[in-house]
């Protein structure tokens, strides 16, 4: 689960600082692709007794982190547009 919690920070970060949406939404993308890969070699390895519907909860937890970037990209636009009109 830590992993599922720092790939949502990390990608709603990168989405407050990083100079472009498209460079925000890889990173977002790239880290749900991590957490996916980590969650399925989880399971796949066989030495946990890791359920097969955590693979599912990386899936959405992916999907999570890049809906965090485009809220964190909007609120960004929205403040630097705010910024702009006041002065």
């Amino acid at each position: 689960m830590p992993v599922l919690i720092a790939i949502v920070v990390l990608s709603a970060v990168a989405g407050l600082l990083a100079p472009r949406a498209a460079a925000a939404y890889f990173i977002a993308g790239g880290l749900a692709v991590f957490a996916n890969a980590a969650f399925a070699w989880a399971i796949a390895d066989g030495k946990g007794d890791d359920p097969a519907w955590l693979l599912a909860l990386s899936i959405v937890g992916g999907a999570v982190a890049v809906a965090a970037a485009h809220a964190t990209i909007k609120l960004r636009r929205r403040l630097t547009a705010r910024a702009a009109s006041a002065g």
